[in-house]
Formats: C-alpha cells, structure tokens, sequence
C-alpha cells in the first residue's frame, strides 16, 4: 500500500478550496511509493477562509 501523500490544508468555509488552500506538506516517503505517487489529500480547518470571505453571500 503507497505511504506517499500530498497534503493540502483548507478552510471549511471555502467556496474554492482547490485554489485556497493555506498550505502544503508532503507526508510519507518516495522510496516505495506507486507510479501515481504523491496522492492528493485534502485536510480541512474549521476556520473561515480569508481569500473568500467577502464574497460569500450574506445572510440575514
């Protein structure tokens, strides 16, 4: 089983988080790792997104 990751950080509030995300780390090694390697995974913080924020709509 392949070990070798790509890790994005997104907010949950984001309405585009492959566009928004606030960081990322690789997680495992490449020694081993498939032929499709590094596999994406998405990693959620509940804090508001800061890039979207202003356009998301208001509710009243």
């Amino acid at each position: 089983m392949c070990d070798f990751f790509k890790n994005y950080y997104i907010y949950a509030s984001c309405t585009d988080p492959g566009l928004h995300f606030y960081k990322i780390e690789l997680d495992g090694s490449p020694q081993g790792a498939c032929s499709r390697a590094p596999h994406e995974r998405f990693i959620v913080k509940g804090d508001k997104c800061e890039h979207c924020q202003g356009s998301l709509p208001l509710r009243i």
